[in-house]
C-alpha cells in the first residue's frame, strides 16, 4: 500500500502539470488542521495530554548512602541498593545508576529497605550473610566477638584511623559498630586506604576475603601493615634476638600450617590430641603443598622441613605440646612484627595524603597501631 502523503504528492504533481497553461486563482489558505490532497480528510481529535512516564532506573551520588535532610529517601534508598548487589552479590556495579531489576534482584535477597533507619539493619544483614556464605556449615557469629577491640584516632599528620583487631576468621567482629564505617567507606570509597594483616598461611582468613571485596569492587587500594615472616628484616631480627636461622623459622611456620589444618582439609590424620600417623601424615597432598610452599618462600630445601617435621612429631607426646610451642614461636614474631611496622606504615600514610586509614589486624598488633600515631593522645575506644 502507498502511503496517504505520497499518494497527495504524486496527484499534486499531475494536477500542477495539467493546469500550467490555466488562468491562475487565487489561492484558498486553509487551516492546517484540514487535507491539502484531492481525498479530504476528517479532521482527527488531537491525543490526550500525557505526562512523561518516568524511567524505572534512579540515579543517585554514593554519597547519598548516608542519608540526611537533604537526601531524598529514594536515592539513599538506590545507593544502598546498588552498593549491596554490586559488593555483595557481584551483579552490577556501583556506578551511580540503579535499575529496576537491580533493585528487585535485592529484595529478592530479603533486604528491602523502606525507610532510612533500615539502612544500617540492611547492611549488617548483607554483611552477615556474605560471611555465612564462605562457609555455610559453621556458626560464624557468637564468642569471638568479645576479643574484639576497636579503636579511632585524629591524628594531625596522618588524619583520622579506626583500628580493630580481634581473633582471626571473626566475622562476629565486623557487627554492630562497624556499620557506620562500613557506610562512611561506600559514601567516598576514593577518600579510604586499608590496611589488613596477611598472615603467611594456605588458608584465607574471611577478613581476607572481605576485604579484598571491598579493594576488587571499589579500587580502594589495600596494604599489610605487618612484614610477613620471609621478609629479610624479619629473618635477620629471628636470628640476632632469638637464634633462630631462616630454616627453622620456616620449619616452624609449616608445623603451625599443620596444626592448624586438623580443623580443614587434613581430618582423619588426627584423633583426639594425638597424630594417628605420622608417616601418613607426611604423605598428605595437602601438608607435602605447604612444604613446597614455604621452602620456596623461605628458599629452603623441602627434604629438610620434612625430616624436621617427622623428627618433632615423633618426639612430642601430644597436640597440647604442639600448640604451647606454635603459641611461643608466635609472640616472638609478633614482637618482632610489631617493632618493625610504625615506619612501614607512616611511609604508606604520607604516600596516601588526605585518606582516611582502616586497620584490621589481630588483637596482638594493635601496639604497633598505636605507636605509629605515638603523638595522638586522642585514642577513643569505641568498642567495646
Amino acid at each position: 500500500m502507498i502511503p496517504l502523503i505520497w499518494v497527495g504528492v504524486v496527484v499534486g504533481f499531475g494536477l500542477l502539470a495539467t493546469g500550467c497553461n490555466e488562468e491562475k486563482k487565487p489561492v484558498e489558505k486553509k487551516p492546517e488542521s484540514e487535507s491539502t490532497g484531492p481525498f479530504p480528510q476528517k479532521k482527527l481529535p488531537s491525543a490526550p495530554q500525557q505526562e512523561p512516564r518516568p524511567s524505572a532506573d534512579i540515579s543517585y551520588s554514593k554519597s547519598d548512602i548516608l542519608g540526611g535532610a537533604e537526601v531524598p529517601f529514594e536515592k539513599q534508598q538506590a545507593a544502598f541498593y546498588d552498593y549491596v548487589q554490586s559488593t555483595y552479590y557481584l551483579n552490577g556495579s556501583y556506578e551511580g545508576v540503579l535499575t529496576k531489576e537491580e533493585k528487585q534482584f535485592v529484595d529478592s535477597k530479603g533486604i528491602k529497605i523502606g525507610t532510612s533507619e533500615k539502612i544500617s539493619w540492611g547492611m549488617s544483614y548483607a554483611r552477615r550473610s556474605f560471611f555465612q556464605g564462605i562457609d555455610p556449615t559453621k556458626n560464624l557469629f557468637g564468642g569471638c566477638r568479645a576479643q574484639t577491640k576497636a579503636f579511632q584516632v585524629t591524628d594531625k599528620t596522618y588524619g583520622t584511623a579506626w583500628a580493630i583487631g580481634s581473633a582471626h576468621n571473626c566475622p562476629d567482629q565486623f557487627d554492630t559498630f562497624f556499620t557506620p564505617i562500613e557506610l562512611e567507606i561506600a559514601a567516598h570509597p576514593d577518600q579510604w586506604v586499608l590496611f589488613l594483616e596477611v598472615e603467611t598461611d594456605v588458608f584465607n582468613t574471611m577478613e581476607a576475603v572481605y576485604f579484598n571485596r571491598l579493594n576488587e569492587r571499589l579500587g580502594i587500594p589495600i596494604y599489610s601493615p605487618l612484614f610477613r615472616m620471609e621478609h629479610e628484616e624479619v629473618l635477620r631480627t629471628f636470628n640476632k634476638r632469638y637464634h633462630r636461622n631462616r630454616e627453622d623459622v620456616a620449619f616452624n611456620l609449616t608445623l603451625m600450617n599443620v596444626y592448624r589444618s586438623r580443623d580443614h582439609k587434613i581430618e582423619g590424620l588426627f584423633e583426639g590430641d594425638k597424630i594417628a600417623n605420622i608417616d601418613s601424615l607426611l604423605r598428605n597432598k595437602d601438608v607435602l603443598s605447604m612444604v613446597q610452599e614455604n621452602a620456596t618462600l623461605f628458599k629452603v630445601d623441602e627434604k629438610t622441613i620434612l625430616k624436621r617435621l617427622k623428627t618433632y612429631l615423633t618426639a612430642i607426646k601430644n597436640l597440647k605440646d604442639v600448640e604451647n610451642d606454635i603459641v611461643s614461636f608466635m609472640n616472638q614474631y609478633v614482637e618482632i612484627a610489631n617493632e618493625l611496622a610504625p615506619p612501614y606504615i607512616a611511609e604508606i600514610l604520607k604516600n596516601n595524603p588526605g585518606k582516611k586509614a582502616l586497620f584490621v589486624v589481630g588483637e596482638k598488633h594493635l601496639p604497633a597501631i598505636q605507636k605509629t600515631y605515638k603523638n595522638s593522645a586522642n585514642w577513643v575506644q569505641i568498642f567495646p
